[in-house]
């Protein structure tokens, strides 16, 4: 195992070393010169193991400012294309905060899922959450990312991290956007939206809060209810996604 660990790391060394040089190469090639920056849409965040802390910076220190950030979990299935589309409905929205929207209730008995410590700041025992995005997918401006990352000494964190995002924004002025393609069910009901012409975006089983055995079951949600792998160029502006 620790064997294994060590390659890892010296991959992750090397991926490293190999973006260093690029960065500077880029940054002489600049000297004196226009260089052309691609625009990309979004950038998406995977919630991985603690362990993979490496893996996470070697990423991150590829990020360029983009116009969304999104939060998804490692066990739904992603439409790459659909969701594009998606967020290119709201791109020139000032402040915008994109999920599925719920409201459920505030679960004070310990022990059970979801369990919420600090339940009496939402009032009388059996009170509802305000309304927040679902924490398998959602996506915020670069503006709002931005006012996040400034502030995030001062913000305070909920047990779930869905709620928590939802506290920070919900006293901004802020665009809620409740996007239901993104939390279909799988199939059928993917599989049903699809062949309607409504391709989902995202897709997982609520009794899971994801893909119930996603490691056996991702590949056949995506082979029913996948777009097209060509999607990402067919579509307008989708190129910018690469």
């Amino acid at each position: 195992m620790s064997c294994c660990c060590r390659s890892l790391d010296s991959k992750i060394s090397i991926l490293e070393t190999k973006l260093a040089a690029a960065k500077a190469k880029q940054k002489a090639l600049g000297n004196g010169t226009v260089v052309a920056r691609r625009k990309y849409t979004m950038v998406i965040g995977i919630n991985t193991a603690f362990s993979s802390r490496k893996r996470r910076d070697s990423v991150r220190s590829t990020w360029m400012p983009q116009d969304f950030y999104i939060k998804v979990d490692d066990d739904v299935h992603v439409n790459i294309a659909t969701l594009g589309s998606i967020l290119q409905e709201h791109v020139k929205k000032p402040r915008v905060y994109i999920g599925c929207m719920k409201s459920g209730p505030v679960l004070a008995k310990k022990g059970v899922k979801y369990h919420e410590p600090e339940y009496w700041k939402f009032g009388e025992v059996g009170n509802k959450y305000f309304r927040h995005a679902t924490g398998q997918l959602y996506a915020i401006s670069k503006d709002l990312a931005t006012y996040i990352s400034v502030n995030q000494q001062m913000l305070h964190k909920f047990a779930n991290e869905d709620v928590s995002l939802g506290s920070w924004v919900l006293g901004l002025d802020v665009e809620h956007v409740d996007e239901r393609r993104l939390c279909c069910g799988t199939p059928p009901d993917c599989e049903t939206r699809a062949r309607l012409g409504s391709t989902c975006a995202v897709s997982f089983d609520w009794k899971c809060s994801g893909i119930c055995k996603s490691v056996d079951r991702m590949a056949e949600v995506h082979k029913r209810c996948g777009e097209d792998e060509n999607a990402v160029w067919s579509k307008q502006g989708m190129a910018q996604l690469l």
